[in-house]
């Protein structure tokens, strides 16, 4: 019998993105999956589901998934004329 107690965490960072992804793993006699998202990827959760119960078979699973989507920066022109007005 192989452990069902594991714990995983991943971040990625490209641009003007943050993703990360954290697994936890316990003991338990049948699939017990618990899948959080963001709300802007909450129509996700059966693909997610679908792809951990493909590979896990037991064991009470927590699956977070955080994003962030930050603004790029934006350069600001005052206008001199309207300033002085």
């Amino acid at each position: 019998m192989t452990s069902m107690t594991g714990f995983a965490y991943r971040e990625y960072t490209g641009d003007n993105i943050f993703v990360s992804v954290e697994i936890k793993s316990y003991n338990s006699k049948y699939l017990d999956l618990n899948v959080n998202l963001p709300s802007m990827i909450s129509r996700l959760e059966n693909f997610f589901r679908d792809k951990v119960a493909k590979t896990i078979l037991r064991g009470k699973v927590e699956v977070y998934i955080r994003l962030r989507e930050d603004e790029p920066p934006t350069d600001v022109v005052v206008n001199k004329e309207a300033v002085k007005s």
